[in-house]
């Protein structure tokens, strides 16, 4: 929040607390947003409905929601743990593969992946790459472009080598996303597999930083 003594109005911070903290009572006790949205509701004096669209975009984060559906997000996020379990990974990932190289990854990318074996064809498909340090490894974002097959993944990237592994989660449906990446020339090349609806998809990404 903005100030201790005006708890309506939430800065980007206090967001994305009530964000992971939602998101962690989702994994807690197994249900999706419609019944989180439900229960939320229940908490409410008022009993106003809450659109399912709405609470999928906050979780999501792809656009600022309003003040007063973020309040009541926030009454009944109060009192609930917030765990950091992509922090846990990430020094888990780093004491197993050991020191890092000393290349720095942090940035943002433009990311292109494609399930064919170069990178120009038609099926290449566009996402945002976001990798912030932290100890011993790096927090990583991915934003898929909007219209393909919009999600937002949150993960760890961690080295190996030369190398850099990437694991990722889509952070409402839980599906896997990982890369293992090497530099060439000014970029990040690699491969990695997705997890869709229907199985395993197999591409190549190269990032760009920008």
């Amino acid at each position: 929040m903005t100030g201790s003594s005006d708890p309506s109005s939430f800065d980007q911070e206090a967001r994305q607390l009530i964000r992971n903290k939602l998101l962690h009572y989702m994994r807690a006790h197994r249900i999706g947003v419609p019944e989180l949205a439900e229960r939320i509701r229940e908490v409410q004096t008022t009993k106003r409905k809450i659109p399912i669209s709405t609470l999928q975009r906050f979780l999501a984060g792809i656009i600022r929601t309003t003040e007063p559906y973020v309040l009541m997000f926030y009454d009944f996020a109060e009192g609930l743990p917030s765990p950091d379990p992509i922090g846990a990974l990430g020094k888990r990932l780093s004491v197993f593969y050991g020191a890092d190289n000393g290349r720095d990854y942090s940035g943002r990318y433009l990311a292109k992946a494609g399930v064919v074996a170069t990178l120009d064809g038609e099926t290449a498909n566009d996402s945002e790459i976001i990798i912030a340090p932290d100890t011993g490894f790096w927090r990583v974002t991915e934003r898929t472009a909007p219209g393909l097959n919009h999600a937002i993944y949150d993960g760890v990237l961690a080295c190996s080598g030369h190398a850099a592994v990437v694991v990722l989660k889509d952070r409402l449906e839980g599906r896997a996303r990982n890369y293992m990446l090497w530099p060439e020339n000014e970029t990040l090349r690699g491969q990695g597999e997705v997890v869709q609806f229907l199985g395993i998809q197999k591409i190549e990404i190269r990032l760009t930083k920008i």
